[in-house]
Protein backbone atom coordinates (compact mmCIF):
# COMPACT_ATOMS: atom_id res chain seq x y z
CA UNK A 1 0.00 0.00 0.00
CA UNK A 2 1.25 4.00 -0.61
CA UNK A 3 2.44 4.89 2.07
CA UNK A 4 0.80 8.15 1.67
CA UNK A 5 -2.64 6.36 2.65
CA UNK A 6 -1.36 5.09 6.37
CA UNK A 7 -2.86 3.43 8.08
CA UNK A 8 -6.58 2.47 7.48
CA UNK A 9 -6.48 -0.88 7.00
CA UNK A 10 -7.10 -1.95 2.72
CA UNK A 11 -9.20 -4.08 1.59
CA UNK A 12 -7.83 -7.49 0.51
CA UNK A 13 -9.88 -7.47 -3.12
CA UNK A 14 -11.80 -4.93 -4.85
CA UNK A 15 -15.25 -6.63 -3.95
CA UNK A 16 -15.24 -7.90 -0.47
CA UNK A 17 -18.20 -9.58 1.27
CA UNK A 18 -20.00 -6.65 2.95
CA UNK A 19 -20.05 -8.50 5.99
CA UNK A 20 -17.45 -11.34 7.66
CA UNK A 21 -18.17 -13.02 10.86
CA UNK A 22 -15.03 -14.73 12.23
CA UNK A 23 -15.44 -16.82 15.14
CA UNK A 24 -12.37 -18.04 17.42
CA UNK A 25 -12.09 -19.93 20.81
CA UNK A 26 -8.23 -20.51 22.29
CA UNK A 27 -6.21 -20.09 25.00
CA UNK A 28 -4.16 -17.15 24.38
CA UNK A 29 -1.27 -16.59 27.50
CA UNK A 30 1.82 -15.46 25.46
CA UNK A 31 3.59 -12.21 26.47
CA UNK A 32 1.42 -11.86 29.60
CA UNK A 33 3.45 -9.19 32.44
CA UNK A 34 2.27 -9.01 36.29
CA UNK A 35 0.75 -7.53 38.15
CA UNK A 36 -2.16 -6.87 35.78
CA UNK A 37 -2.55 -3.04 37.08
CA UNK A 38 -1.08 -0.85 40.17
CA UNK A 39 -3.64 1.31 41.76
CA UNK A 40 -4.03 4.63 39.85
CA UNK A 41 -6.88 6.87 41.50
CA UNK A 42 -9.47 6.11 44.50
CA UNK A 43 -12.57 7.25 44.50
CA UNK A 44 -13.82 6.81 47.58
CA UNK A 45 -13.24 4.09 50.16
CA UNK A 46 -13.29 0.80 48.46
CA UNK A 47 -14.02 2.15 44.70
CA UNK A 48 -10.55 2.71 42.47
CA UNK A 49 -8.98 2.49 39.36
CA UNK A 50 -6.24 1.24 38.07
CA UNK A 51 -3.51 1.57 35.71
CA UNK A 52 -1.49 -1.11 33.60
CA UNK A 53 1.31 -0.99 31.56
CA UNK A 54 1.15 0.17 27.84
CA UNK A 55 2.99 -2.84 26.65
CA UNK A 56 0.62 -5.50 28.37
CA UNK A 57 -2.39 -2.78 26.62
CA UNK A 58 -1.04 -4.13 23.25
CA UNK A 59 -1.04 -7.39 24.21
CA UNK A 60 -4.73 -7.60 25.04
CA UNK A 61 -5.86 -5.32 22.61
CA UNK A 62 -4.08 -8.40 20.43
CA UNK A 63 -5.78 -10.91 21.95
CA UNK A 64 -8.26 -12.61 18.98
CA UNK A 65 -12.06 -11.22 20.10
CA UNK A 66 -14.29 -14.68 20.55
CA UNK A 67 -16.39 -13.47 17.39
CA UNK A 68 -15.23 -10.61 15.19
CA UNK A 69 -17.86 -8.86 12.85
CA UNK A 70 -16.02 -6.32 9.65
CA UNK A 71 -19.16 -4.66 7.64
CA UNK A 72 -17.53 -3.11 4.42
CA UNK A 73 -19.18 -0.70 1.99
CA UNK A 74 -17.99 0.32 -1.28
CA UNK A 75 -19.93 3.66 -2.58
CA UNK A 76 -17.14 3.75 -5.23
CA UNK A 77 -14.00 2.13 -6.01
CA UNK A 78 -12.35 4.84 -4.19
CA UNK A 79 -14.64 5.34 -1.44
CA UNK A 80 -15.72 2.97 1.56
CA UNK A 81 -17.18 2.45 4.88
CA UNK A 82 -15.72 0.30 7.14
CA UNK A 83 -16.90 -0.55 11.13
CA UNK A 84 -15.75 -3.44 13.35
CA UNK A 85 -16.25 -4.50 16.52
CA UNK A 86 -16.25 -8.00 18.26
CA UNK A 87 -17.30 -10.00 21.60
CA UNK A 88 -13.81 -9.90 23.47
CA UNK A 89 -12.97 -11.16 27.01
CA UNK A 90 -12.45 -8.03 29.81
CA UNK A 91 -8.53 -7.65 30.37
CA UNK A 92 -8.67 -8.99 33.68
CA UNK A 93 -11.08 -11.76 33.42
CA UNK A 94 -8.54 -13.08 30.52
CA UNK A 95 -5.40 -11.96 32.91
CA UNK A 96 -6.91 -13.50 35.51
CA UNK A 97 -7.47 -16.90 33.83
CA UNK A 98 -3.87 -19.18 33.84
CA UNK A 99 -4.83 -20.24 30.46
CA UNK A 100 -5.74 -17.02 28.90
CA UNK A 101 -8.57 -18.27 27.24
CA UNK A 102 -10.28 -15.84 25.02
CA UNK A 103 -13.81 -16.71 25.54
CA UNK A 104 -16.23 -14.87 27.99
CA UNK A 105 -17.55 -17.12 30.68
CA UNK A 106 -20.15 -14.98 32.01
CA UNK A 107 -22.24 -11.80 31.30
CA UNK A 108 -19.40 -9.75 33.82
CA UNK A 109 -16.46 -10.98 31.42
CA UNK A 110 -17.66 -9.40 28.20
CA UNK A 111 -15.34 -6.26 26.92
CA UNK A 112 -17.38 -3.07 27.51
CA UNK A 113 -14.82 -1.04 24.99
CA UNK A 114 -16.19 -1.88 21.64
CA UNK A 115 -15.99 -0.66 18.48
CA UNK A 116 -12.27 -0.92 17.74
CA UNK A 117 -12.82 0.66 14.21
CA UNK A 118 -15.37 2.55 12.43
CA UNK A 119 -14.47 4.98 9.95
CA UNK A 120 -15.02 6.27 6.13
CA UNK A 121 -11.98 6.11 3.65
CA UNK A 122 -11.90 8.14 -0.11
CA UNK A 123 -8.94 8.03 -2.57
CA UNK A 124 -7.93 9.31 -5.92
CA UNK A 125 -5.05 10.26 -7.80
CA UNK A 126 -4.39 12.91 -5.64
CA UNK A 127 -4.61 10.79 -2.15
CA UNK A 128 -6.64 10.13 0.64
CA UNK A 129 -9.02 11.26 3.36
CA UNK A 130 -10.21 9.35 6.79
CA UNK A 131 -12.58 10.32 9.02
CA UNK A 132 -13.47 8.68 12.22
CA UNK A 133 -12.08 5.52 14.71
CA UNK A 134 -8.53 3.88 12.71
CA UNK A 135 -5.32 2.99 13.21
CA UNK A 136 -1.91 5.17 12.37
CA UNK A 137 1.71 3.91 11.80
CA UNK A 138 3.83 6.37 10.16
CA UNK A 139 7.40 4.90 10.45
CA UNK A 140 9.80 3.39 7.96
CA UNK A 141 9.89 0.14 10.18
CA UNK A 142 6.40 -2.40 9.73
CA UNK A 143 6.45 -3.67 13.51
CA UNK A 144 7.49 0.07 15.57
CA UNK A 145 7.78 3.39 15.21
CA UNK A 146 8.95 6.63 17.75
CA UNK A 147 6.79 8.85 16.47
CA UNK A 148 3.27 7.53 15.49
CA UNK A 149 2.76 3.80 15.43
CA UNK A 150 0.52 1.26 16.43
CA UNK A 151 1.38 1.08 20.18
CA UNK A 152 -2.04 3.68 20.02
CA UNK A 153 -4.46 1.10 19.59
CA UNK A 154 -6.22 3.54 17.41
CA UNK A 155 -7.16 7.74 16.93
CA UNK A 156 -10.24 9.26 16.57
CA UNK A 157 -9.82 12.01 14.08
CA UNK A 158 -9.01 12.95 10.67
CA UNK A 159 -6.56 12.34 8.22
CA UNK A 160 -5.65 13.70 4.52
CA UNK A 161 -2.93 12.24 2.50
CA UNK A 162 -1.74 14.35 -0.70
CA UNK A 163 0.52 12.80 -3.56
CA UNK A 164 2.79 14.89 -5.11
CA UNK A 165 5.35 14.73 -8.35
CA UNK A 166 8.22 13.89 -6.12
CA UNK A 167 6.63 14.48 -2.14
CA UNK A 168 3.57 12.98 -0.21
CA UNK A 169 1.91 15.20 2.39
CA UNK A 170 0.08 13.34 5.29
CA UNK A 171 -1.94 15.88 7.97
CA UNK A 172 -3.60 14.24 11.10
CA UNK A 173 -5.79 15.83 13.96
CA UNK A 174 -6.56 13.21 16.81
CA UNK A 175 -9.14 13.87 19.51
CA UNK A 176 -7.30 12.04 22.92
CA UNK A 177 -9.05 11.48 26.28
CA UNK A 178 -8.18 14.48 28.44
CA UNK A 179 -9.26 12.30 31.78
CA UNK A 180 -6.76 13.61 34.72
CA UNK A 181 -6.07 11.70 38.14
CA UNK A 182 -7.65 12.99 41.02
CA UNK A 183 -10.48 13.96 42.60
CA UNK A 184 -11.47 17.41 44.41
CA UNK A 185 -11.34 17.73 48.02
CA UNK A 186 -15.47 18.18 47.83
CA UNK A 187 -18.57 16.45 46.90
CA UNK A 188 -19.43 19.44 44.94
CA UNK A 189 -18.82 18.91 41.39
CA UNK A 190 -17.42 22.53 40.54
CA UNK A 191 -14.75 22.41 43.17
CA UNK A 192 -11.19 22.73 41.87
CA UNK A 193 -9.84 22.05 45.25
CA UNK A 194 -7.46 19.32 43.95
CA UNK A 195 -5.10 17.22 46.02
CA UNK A 196 -1.77 18.22 45.79
CA UNK A 197 0.54 16.32 43.45
CA UNK A 198 -2.44 14.79 41.66
CA UNK A 199 -2.33 15.07 37.73
CA UNK A 200 -5.18 18.01 38.07
CA UNK A 201 -3.69 20.04 40.59
CA UNK A 202 -0.21 19.59 38.13
CA UNK A 203 -2.44 20.98 35.15
CA UNK A 204 -3.21 23.96 37.39
CA UNK A 205 0.59 25.22 39.24
CA UNK A 206 3.70 25.28 36.61
CA UNK A 207 6.91 24.96 38.55
CA UNK A 208 8.45 27.95 38.32
CA UNK A 209 10.56 28.07 34.98
CA UNK A 210 7.71 26.97 32.98
CA UNK A 211 5.19 29.31 35.01
CA UNK A 212 8.03 32.36 33.80
CA UNK A 213 7.76 31.58 30.55
CA UNK A 214 3.37 30.98 30.30
CA UNK A 215 3.74 34.24 32.37
CA UNK A 216 1.25 33.12 34.81
CA UNK A 217 -1.65 31.56 32.45
CA UNK A 218 -3.43 28.47 33.22
CA UNK A 219 -5.08 26.45 30.32
CA UNK A 220 -7.22 23.74 32.15
CA UNK A 221 -10.33 22.89 29.97
CA UNK A 222 -10.50 19.36 29.45
CA UNK A 223 -9.47 18.68 26.25
CA UNK A 224 -6.35 17.08 24.27
CA UNK A 225 -5.80 17.03 20.80
CA UNK A 226 -2.91 15.75 18.80
CA UNK A 227 -2.10 17.58 15.26
CA UNK A 228 0.68 15.78 12.99
CA UNK A 229 1.87 17.10 10.15
CA UNK A 230 4.51 14.75 7.72
CA UNK A 231 6.34 15.17 4.56
CA UNK A 232 7.80 12.22 2.18
CA UNK A 233 10.55 12.14 -0.22
CA UNK A 234 10.70 8.74 -2.26
CA UNK A 235 13.28 7.98 -4.20
CA UNK A 236 13.86 5.01 -6.48
CA UNK A 237 15.19 2.46 -3.27
CA UNK A 238 13.68 4.22 -0.71
CA UNK A 239 11.92 7.22 1.08
CA UNK A 240 13.38 10.06 3.78
CA UNK A 241 10.50 11.22 6.03
CA UNK A 242 9.99 14.46 8.64
CA UNK A 243 7.03 14.09 11.18
CA UNK A 244 6.23 17.08 13.21
CA UNK A 245 4.23 16.12 16.09
CA UNK A 246 2.12 18.56 18.78
CA UNK A 247 -0.32 17.91 21.36
CA UNK A 248 -2.42 20.73 22.15
CA UNK A 249 -3.85 20.59 25.73
CA UNK A 250 -5.54 22.12 27.99
CA UNK A 251 -7.59 24.88 25.32
CA UNK A 252 -9.51 24.17 22.10
CA UNK A 253 -7.04 24.46 19.06
CA UNK A 254 -7.76 27.15 16.94
CA UNK A 255 -6.32 27.91 13.36
CA UNK A 256 -2.78 28.76 14.49
CA UNK A 257 -2.60 25.66 15.98
CA UNK A 258 -4.63 23.57 13.61
CA UNK A 259 -3.23 24.80 10.37
CA UNK A 260 -1.94 22.29 8.02
CA UNK A 261 0.85 24.08 6.50
CA UNK A 262 1.95 25.89 9.49
CA UNK A 263 5.04 23.21 9.41
CA UNK A 264 8.19 23.29 11.93
CA UNK A 265 7.73 26.69 13.78
CA UNK A 266 7.63 27.63 17.11
CA UNK A 267 5.49 31.01 18.31
CA UNK A 268 6.77 29.79 22.02
CA UNK A 269 2.84 28.58 22.95
CA UNK A 270 4.04 27.54 26.56
CA UNK A 271 1.39 26.48 28.98
CA UNK A 272 -0.51 24.73 26.41
CA UNK A 273 1.43 22.63 23.75
CA UNK A 274 4.66 20.17 23.33
CA UNK A 275 6.21 19.88 20.11
CA UNK A 276 8.84 16.65 18.60
CA UNK A 277 10.23 15.90 15.53
CA UNK A 278 11.45 12.44 13.73
CA UNK A 279 13.59 11.75 11.46
CA UNK A 280 13.47 8.57 9.30
CA UNK A 281 14.78 6.63 6.32
CA UNK A 282 14.47 3.38 4.58
CA UNK A 283 16.56 2.32 1.99
CA UNK A 284 16.56 -1.14 -0.35
CA UNK A 285 19.43 -3.01 -0.81
CA UNK A 286 21.33 -5.28 -2.58
CA UNK A 287 20.28 -9.44 -2.13
CA UNK A 288 16.82 -8.86 -0.95
CA UNK A 289 18.42 -6.22 2.00
CA UNK A 290 17.01 -3.22 3.00
CA UNK A 291 17.93 -0.96 6.20
CA UNK A 292 15.95 1.82 7.84
CA UNK A 293 16.27 4.29 10.94
CA UNK A 294 14.22 7.19 13.18
CA UNK A 295 15.32 9.78 15.13
CA UNK A 296 13.10 11.03 17.80
CA UNK A 297 13.78 14.66 18.98
CA UNK A 298 11.41 15.60 21.71
CA UNK A 299 11.25 19.74 21.80
CA UNK A 300 10.84 19.67 25.66
CA UNK A 301 11.51 22.61 27.49
CA UNK A 302 11.25 23.37 31.19
CA UNK A 303 13.89 25.86 31.51
CA UNK A 304 14.32 29.48 30.78
CA UNK A 305 13.28 29.67 26.68
CA UNK A 306 16.89 30.41 25.87
CA UNK A 307 18.71 28.62 28.50
CA UNK A 308 21.55 26.25 27.81
CA UNK A 309 20.27 24.02 30.27
CA UNK A 310 17.21 22.67 28.12
CA UNK A 311 17.87 19.24 28.13
CA UNK A 312 18.10 16.73 25.39
CA UNK A 313 15.46 13.75 24.73
CA UNK A 314 16.26 11.58 22.28
CA UNK A 315 15.31 8.67 20.90
CA UNK A 316 16.66 6.01 18.06
CA UNK A 317 15.83 3.14 16.27
CA UNK A 318 18.29 1.44 13.78
CA UNK A 319 17.15 -2.13 12.06
CA UNK A 320 17.99 -4.30 9.18
CA UNK A 321 15.10 -6.44 6.69
CA UNK A 322 15.68 -9.41 4.45
CA UNK A 323 13.40 -11.19 1.98
CA UNK A 324 14.29 -14.59 0.76
CA UNK A 325 12.00 -16.19 -1.88
CA UNK A 326 12.82 -20.35 -1.92
CA UNK A 327 10.56 -22.24 -4.43
CA UNK A 328 7.14 -21.53 -2.77
CA UNK A 329 8.51 -20.72 0.64
CA UNK A 330 8.97 -16.75 1.86
CA UNK A 331 11.17 -16.21 4.57
CA UNK A 332 11.82 -12.15 6.04
CA UNK A 333 13.81 -11.19 8.74
CA UNK A 334 14.04 -8.09 10.69
CA UNK A 335 16.17 -6.48 13.47
CA UNK A 336 15.57 -3.67 15.43
CA UNK A 337 17.98 -1.82 17.64
CA UNK A 338 16.02 0.60 20.13
CA UNK A 339 16.93 3.33 22.31
CA UNK A 340 14.74 5.96 23.99
CA UNK A 341 15.80 8.54 27.06
CA UNK A 342 13.92 8.43 30.38
CA UNK A 343 11.57 12.08 29.50
CA UNK A 344 10.29 10.56 25.80
CA UNK A 345 6.62 11.28 25.69
CA UNK A 346 6.49 12.90 29.38
CA UNK A 347 5.86 16.65 30.32
CA UNK A 348 5.45 18.75 33.17
CA UNK A 349 1.30 19.50 32.09
CA UNK A 350 -0.28 15.84 31.99
CA UNK A 351 -2.62 17.48 29.11
CA UNK A 352 1.10 18.18 26.87
CA UNK A 353 2.63 14.60 27.58
CA UNK A 354 3.24 12.53 23.91
CA UNK A 355 0.56 9.68 25.10
CA UNK A 356 -3.20 8.52 24.48
CA UNK A 357 -4.79 7.94 27.23
CA UNK A 358 -7.34 4.58 26.90
CA UNK A 359 -10.18 4.68 29.76
CA UNK A 360 -11.17 0.41 30.09
CA UNK A 361 -14.35 0.27 31.46
CA UNK A 362 -14.89 -3.01 33.13
CA UNK A 363 -17.52 -5.02 35.15
CA UNK A 364 -15.76 -7.79 35.93
CA UNK A 365 -16.32 -7.61 39.81
CA UNK A 366 -16.76 -10.19 42.10
CA UNK A 367 -19.96 -9.83 44.93
CA UNK A 368 -18.15 -7.75 47.44
CA UNK A 369 -14.82 -7.16 46.08
CA UNK A 370 -12.41 -4.38 47.73
CA UNK A 371 -11.65 -2.96 46.05
CA UNK A 372 -13.99 -2.14 43.04
CA UNK A 373 -12.10 -2.01 40.05
CA UNK A 374 -14.20 -0.26 37.50
CA UNK A 375 -11.73 1.60 35.20
CA UNK A 376 -8.02 0.31 33.71
CA UNK A 377 -5.96 3.41 32.84
CA UNK A 378 -3.53 2.50 30.06
CA UNK A 379 -1.55 5.34 28.78
CA UNK A 380 0.10 4.41 24.97
CA UNK A 381 3.01 6.26 24.18
CA UNK A 382 2.03 8.02 20.34
CA UNK A 383 5.49 5.96 19.42
CA UNK A 384 7.24 3.15 20.93
CA UNK A 385 5.22 0.96 23.28
CA UNK A 386 7.89 0.51 25.95
CA UNK A 387 7.74 3.87 26.26
CA UNK A 388 10.99 6.16 27.76
CA UNK A 389 14.02 4.21 29.41
CA UNK A 390 14.43 1.59 27.20
CA UNK A 391 17.25 0.06 25.64
CA UNK A 392 16.17 -3.12 23.15
CA UNK A 393 17.30 -5.76 20.73
CA UNK A 394 14.60 -7.63 18.54
CA UNK A 395 15.13 -10.02 16.17
CA UNK A 396 11.67 -11.45 14.15
CA UNK A 397 11.68 -14.26 11.49
CA UNK A 398 8.90 -15.15 9.37
CA UNK A 399 7.91 -18.11 7.44
CA UNK A 400 5.10 -18.27 4.70
CA UNK A 401 5.05 -21.47 3.13
CA UNK A 402 1.25 -22.22 1.23
CA UNK A 403 -1.25 -21.83 3.54
CA UNK A 404 1.57 -21.99 6.76
CA UNK A 405 2.86 -19.04 8.60
CA UNK A 406 5.25 -19.18 11.36
CA UNK A 407 6.61 -16.51 13.25
CA UNK A 408 9.92 -16.42 15.75
CA UNK A 409 10.72 -13.59 18.06
CA UNK A 410 13.82 -13.11 19.92
CA UNK A 411 14.09 -10.28 22.37
CA UNK A 412 16.68 -8.97 24.88
CA UNK A 413 14.86 -5.66 26.47
CA UNK A 414 16.09 -3.59 29.38
CA UNK A 415 14.33 -0.53 31.36
CA UNK A 416 16.85 1.37 33.27
CA UNK A 417 13.67 2.19 35.48
CA UNK A 418 12.06 5.60 34.13
CA UNK A 419 8.25 4.50 35.84
CA UNK A 420 5.32 6.50 35.07
CA UNK A 421 5.03 6.20 39.12
CA UNK A 422 8.14 8.42 39.46
CA UNK A 423 7.33 12.40 39.26
CA UNK A 424 8.91 13.96 36.02
CA UNK A 425 10.70 16.49 38.06
CA UNK A 426 12.37 13.73 39.96
CA UNK A 427 13.10 12.12 36.89
CA UNK A 428 14.41 15.85 34.83
CA UNK A 429 17.06 16.89 38.04
CA UNK A 430 18.39 13.59 38.24
CA UNK A 431 17.03 13.23 42.03
CA UNK A 432 15.01 10.15 41.36
CA UNK A 433 15.28 6.66 42.67
CA UNK A 434 14.84 4.49 39.66
CA UNK A 435 16.65 1.00 41.10
CA UNK A 436 13.29 -0.62 42.36
CA UNK A 437 12.00 -0.24 38.90
CA UNK A 438 14.92 -1.68 36.49
CA UNK A 439 14.55 -4.48 34.45
CA UNK A 440 16.72 -6.97 32.16
CA UNK A 441 14.33 -9.33 30.35
CA UNK A 442 14.96 -11.98 27.65
CA UNK A 443 12.13 -13.82 25.43
CA UNK A 444 11.20 -15.91 23.05
CA UNK A 445 8.28 -16.92 21.02
CA UNK A 446 7.40 -19.43 17.76
CA UNK A 447 3.82 -18.49 17.06
CA UNK A 448 2.34 -20.03 14.03
CA UNK A 449 -0.78 -20.47 12.20
CA UNK A 450 -2.28 -22.48 9.35
CA UNK A 451 -5.59 -22.76 7.06
CA UNK A 452 -7.59 -25.51 6.93
CA UNK A 453 -10.78 -26.42 4.47
CA UNK A 454 -14.23 -24.41 5.30
CA UNK A 455 -12.61 -21.34 6.69
CA UNK A 456 -11.24 -23.01 9.57
CA UNK A 457 -7.57 -22.17 10.91
CA UNK A 458 -5.79 -23.52 13.38
CA UNK A 459 -3.41 -21.07 15.86
CA UNK A 460 -0.48 -22.48 18.06
CA UNK A 461 1.91 -21.20 19.76
CA UNK A 462 4.64 -21.01 22.55
CA UNK A 463 6.70 -18.60 24.48
CA UNK A 464 9.27 -18.45 27.39
CA UNK A 465 10.29 -15.26 29.21
CA UNK A 466 13.63 -15.21 31.82
CA UNK A 467 12.83 -11.33 33.61
CA UNK A 468 15.97 -10.37 36.21
CA UNK A 469 14.52 -7.78 38.93
CA UNK A 470 17.09 -5.76 40.86
CA UNK A 471 18.80 -7.58 43.77
CA UNK A 472 16.45 -5.53 46.65
CA UNK A 473 13.94 -6.82 44.96
CA UNK A 474 12.79 -10.05 47.39
CA UNK A 475 10.87 -11.60 44.24
CA UNK A 476 14.34 -12.18 42.60
CA UNK A 477 14.63 -12.96 38.99
CA UNK A 478 12.00 -15.14 37.53
CA UNK A 479 11.36 -17.18 34.39
CA UNK A 480 8.31 -19.04 32.56
CA UNK A 481 6.91 -20.92 29.87
CA UNK A 482 3.42 -20.35 28.30
CA UNK A 483 1.50 -22.10 25.60
CA UNK A 484 -1.08 -20.96 23.43
CA UNK A 485 -3.58 -22.86 21.10
CA UNK A 486 -7.08 -21.74 19.04
CA UNK A 487 -9.17 -22.42 16.51
CA UNK A 488 -11.14 -19.93 14.22
CA UNK A 489 -13.95 -19.78 11.29
CA UNK A 490 -14.67 -16.83 8.98
CA UNK A 491 -17.67 -16.91 7.29
CA UNK A 492 -17.28 -15.52 4.12
CA UNK A 493 -14.01 -16.43 3.82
Amino acid sequence: MDSSLREPCPVADSSPPVFRLTLNAGAYPLERTYPLADSFEVFRTGWEAHRASAELGRVWENLPPAADLEFRYAFSPGARIYLRMGLKRDISAWHDDPAGENWPLSDKEVDLNQPVAGYFHAENGWGAVTVGRFPVHWSPSEEYGLALSRSVPYHNGVMIAARMKRMRYLFLVSSLNPWLEGMPDSTDTLSTNYRVGSEEWQQRHYPGSLNDNAHLRVYDERIKTLITHRLEFPWDSGVFGITELSVVGGKTPDLRDLNPFGLWHNEFRDGFTSMAVSLDAKTRLPFGFSTFGELFLDDLRFGETESSSTPTILGWMLGLEHRWMCGFCLLSQSFHAIHTDDLMYRYLQPYNTLTSRFLLASNNQKDGANPFVDKYVVDYPLGYARGGGAMDWRYAARLTAGKTRATLHLDYLTFDGASLEIPFAALSDGSADKSPYQTEEWRVSLTGDRDLPWGLKVHAGAGWQWLLFPARNPRGPYSHGQCAFGLSWTFPR
